[in-house]
């Protein structure tokens, strides 16, 4: 077979391939958590070369004297209080209507019980695809004729692998169109009761998002949700094109394994026809309930909504308003306590080196980094 030998002569972009696939779906389902430590280990390595002698933003501050006559600080003094303000913007701003509004975001969207897919489940999607991937390889290394040797196999377990990882996305996509028809289909029979309705097809706001959710307060309940459903069409129907591919290549997949399963195991055939038949049909069967497990997975776990995934995670993952807002108020007290001790270390030197006449100690210990964000109306 010709494909082998050429998987074989690009096996490191073969294996580069694999590990970017990994690599790209642990970011797509950790990104809020790499982006908070990203964030923090920014914050960490500003602060590391805050002070450094010549190079460092502290130095360059020390050089802007220049009293701004109109608000009464020296330009050195808002230049260090606007290096740390988007940081403690990001997390001071938390409100307890913020809190609020998420939760009736995913009312109005109709996924207040809902929430996203925990750990163990992906294990255990995550064992089964390497299940299958084993599976696979065996009929795979069938294929290979002569060229059965080490190289062959772990080029077997590549396909099967690369395999498995689309099975794996085709039924996280089914999974998630059926839970969208579901909520179609609710809007589209609340809508059919709603004798007040002037239209045939109730057509979604666009205006409405998590930012401004009050948009729609007055309107029906079908409507609520149509203003947040992601991906529906113009018609209003439900979609199928997602299950109609993954049950033709999955039953495909199906049908060619239990055939080759077959003619590789002719003698078991011979010995026992109806066990052997019987062992394969097991085979496939739990092949298939695997797939049945993914779609059910997702359609059990995933937002339809635009911004469900989002409101989830900036209000469910805390049992009460206090406990949502100690977080981010916590990690911004912290930025505070940072920029109020590199302020004051300014400070300390334009006592030294600023003109006495310029310099009005009545005024400098209001000059804090509260006070500006105070300004800013944070």
């Amino acid at each position: 077979m010709e494909l082998l030998p050429l998987l074989l002569g690009y096996r490191l972009i073969l294996l580069s391939a694999i590990g970017a696939i990994t690599f790209l779906f642990f970011v797509y389902k950790k990104w809020k958590y790499i982006v908070e430590t990203w964030d923090g280990v920014m914050f960490w390595n500003m602060n590391f070369f805050y002070r450094w002698p010549l190079i460092g933003r502290m130095s360059s501050h020390k050089r802007s004297l220049h009293l701004n006559s109109e608000n009464g600080w020296y330009d050195g003094e808002r230049k260090l209080c606007e290096d740390f303000f988007p940081r403690y913007k990001r997390y001071a701003s938390y409100t307890e209507k913020d809190y609020i509004n998420c939760k009736n975001y995913l009312a109005k969207a109709g996924e207040t019980g809902r929430n996203p897919r925990p750990l163990w489940m992906w294990l255990v999607l995550i064992a089964f695809v390497v299940g299958e991937a084993a599976i696979f390889s065996k009929l795979i290394l069938s294929f290979a004729g002569e060229l059965s040797n080490n190289d062959i196999k772990w080029v077997s377990w590549v396909i099967a692998f690369l395999l498995a990882m689309v099975l794996l996305f085709l039924t996280e996509k089914t999974g998630h169109e059926l839970y969208v028809n579901t909520l179609i289909k609710k809007v589209k029979i609340w809508h059919s009761d709603d004798v007040k309705s002037e239209y045939k097809i109730p057509r979604p706001n666009l205006k409405v998002s998590l930012l401004n959710n009050d948009f729609d307060d007055n309107d029906p309940d079908y409507q609520q949700i149509l203003n947040r459903l992601n991906g529906v069409n113009v018609e209003l129907k439900p979609m199928y094109a997602w299950g109609i591919g993954t049950a033709v290549i999955v039953g495909i997949i199906a049908v060619i394994a239990f055939i080759e399963r077959s003619a590789l195991n002719s003698d078991m055939i011979e010995t026992s026809e109806v066990g052997a038949y019987s062992s394969y049909l097991f085979y496939s069967v739990v092949f298939l309930a695997i797939q049945a497990m993914g779609v059910g997975f997702a359609y059990l776990y995933s937002f339809a909504s635009k911004e469900g995934m989002i409101a989830w995670n900036l209000s469910h993952k805390f049992v009460s308003v206090e406990d949502y807002l100690k977080w981010p108020h916590r990690k911004a007290d912290k930025i505070a306590e940072v920029a109020q001790d590199r302020l004051s270390h300014l400070q300390k030197f334009i006592l030294k080196k600023a003109s006495s006449d310029e310099i009005n100690l009545a005024q400098m210990h209001k000059r804090t980094f509260r006070a500006y964000a105070t300004q800013e109306k944070v």
